[in-house]
């Protein structure tokens, strides 16, 4: 779920990356300080660089269930409930791994960050939240339960899952 962060925050130092890649940019771009074969980068998150029309949107979704619950005597209970999710504008962060791993297709996502514990610029790439497509999904969940007494004590056994549906 999308916070008002996600689509207003600024670009902030969040670590550096899970893998190792090789330097995205190369000599003589300016970005290539201390760019030394393959190794851990800064990494930047959050910001929205896009406004108005192209900008972020904020998720949407409309939702609906409908259930049934029988309990014919005092030891069993039935429940089905039957749901339905629609999202739309999704919002997702675009993975280290792409960024990184193609640096060809995104080169305005690296930069330069002043670190002030190696008291010059590195190299950051950024990693931006983006909407991805709609999505659409339907299930059916069931939760049924029975109780008795036997000789030895009480005896419960219970019954739930869920079963995904393929959206219209």
């Amino acid at each position: 779920m999308a916070s008002m962060s996600d689509i207003t925050s600024p670009l902030t130092h969040s670590g550096n990356t899970g893998g190792t890649y090789p330097c995205p940019v190369k000599s003589p771009d300016p970005r290539a300080v201390n760019c030394m074969g393959s190794t851990q980068y800064d990494v930047l998150t959050g910001g929205n660089r896009l406004t108005g029309e192209n900008g972020l949107k904020p998720e949407e979704s409309k939702q609906a269930t409908i259930g049934l619950r029988i309990e014919p005597t005092s030891n069993l209970s039935l429940g089905l409930d039957l749901w339905d999710v629609k999202m739309e504008n999704q919002i997702a962060q675009l993975p280290e791994a792409i960024v990184f791993g193609h640096p060809e297709r995104y080169p305005n996502l690296f930069s330069t960050f002043y670190e002030p514990g190696q008291g010059g610029n590195i190299l950051v790439g950024t990693l931006p939240s983006y909407n991805i497509a709609n999505a659409h999904y339907r299930g059916i969940d069931w939760d049924h339960s029975f109780k008795t007494a036997t000789p030895l004590g009480k005896l419960s056994l219970n019954w739930t899952g869920t079963y995904m549906l393929m959206p219209l």
